[in-house]
């Protein structure tokens, strides 16, 4: 062993890459000359191989690049394509039958209920035809009252909307007169109290006044905000043990990431009613969750290791 040996703790951070330009230079001329130093640098290298090969599944968790990004907003938006479309596929289902005298029969019960169905309404309509069919319409007058009838019981018409009209008298030389212009007071009476009621405003029908809807993307999007909150305090506290090269392609990711939320949400506020944009929106929120979640468990699994 040589005098100026480099400690276990200056060499594991030569292992880890931590170690300086100068320093590691010192270090790689001294473990060349130092048998000593050359099996603590071994064993260091080993113990690393072997801890960096357990975790290599949880350290290794990739950025998603463009195309994964692209493949996920398919996935996606296949998936609620599938949801939407669930409830058809439940009807189909429900209606396929897999055995083919099911099929049969119920093709069979069909054309019977249809067929009674038909019977019943052929059979209502020729019942109509002939009551309608029994009035004689050549027969089908108003017998008029006599004058004498008339004038001695003074008979008043009735019509729905006037329940009574004024009584007028009867000639004994015209006949038909009397009832005309008694329907002609109850059609001028009926008249009178429609423009009556039209220009009163208390009795004007009021309409019922249509409720807003209420916005359910509201809701959703800030509980994305309040987990991306969440998430974003715990990358920027411990983003610093991530390597440069790490940072830098995390950086760049969610610069993407919040362009592509900025513009949705514009998009949005400016048409509310783009449904392909909010789906974008919500698409990107849970592209920003995904890529918050995956460096906040690297960088604690990391810090745990220190």
């Amino acid at each position: 062993m040589i005098d100026k040996c480099f400690d276990i703790g200056t060499i594991q951070a030569f292992t880890d890459g931590e170690l300086g330009s100068d320093r590691s230079e010192r270090l790689l001329k001294h473990v060349s000359v130092c048998a000593s130093c050359a099996n603590v640098l071994s064993e260091c290298e080993e113990d690393s191989a072997l801890a960096f090969s357990v975790l290599d599944e949880e350290l290794n968790v990739l950025v998603p690049t463009e195309r994964l990004r692209n493949k996920v907003f398919a996935s996606i938006n296949e998936m609620e394509s599938r949801r939407r479309s669930g409830w058809l596929n439940g009807l189909a289902a429900a209606f396929s039958f897999n055995n083919p005298g099911l099929t049969v029969a119920a093709s069979i019960l069909l054309v019977f209920g249809f067929i009674v169905i038909g019977v019943n309404f052929l059979g209502t309509g020729s019942d109509n035809g002939s009551v309608a069919g029994n009035v004689d319409p050549a027969n089908d007058t108003v017998s008029m009252p006599s004058a004498e009838t008339v004038a001695e019981d003074d008979v008043t018409v009735e019509t729905p909307e006037v329940l009574q009209v004024a009584e007028d008298t009867v000639t004994d030389s015209d006949e038909v007169s009397p009832f005309r212009r008694r329907t002609q007071n109850a059609r001028s009476i009926k008249l009178v109290d429609r423009q009556t009621i039209g220009d009163d405003p208390e009795i004007q029908p009021q309409r019922p006044r249509s409720l807003p809807a209420a916005d359910t993307s509201v809701v959703s999007e800030d509980s994305y905000l309040q987990t991306i909150a969440t998430l974003d305090r715990t990358v920027r506290y411990n983003k610093q043990i991530l390597r440069p090269s790490e940072r830098v392609e995390f950086e760049r990711d969610l610069a993407v990431v919040n362009d592509a939320i900025l513009k949705m949400k514009n998009e949005v506020n400016r048409n509310p009613d783009n449904l392909a944009a909010r789906e974008m929106l919500k698409s990107s929120y849970q592209h920003k969750v995904d890529l918050l979640n995956s460096v906040a468990e690297k960088t604690e699994l990391m810090a745990s290791l220190q």
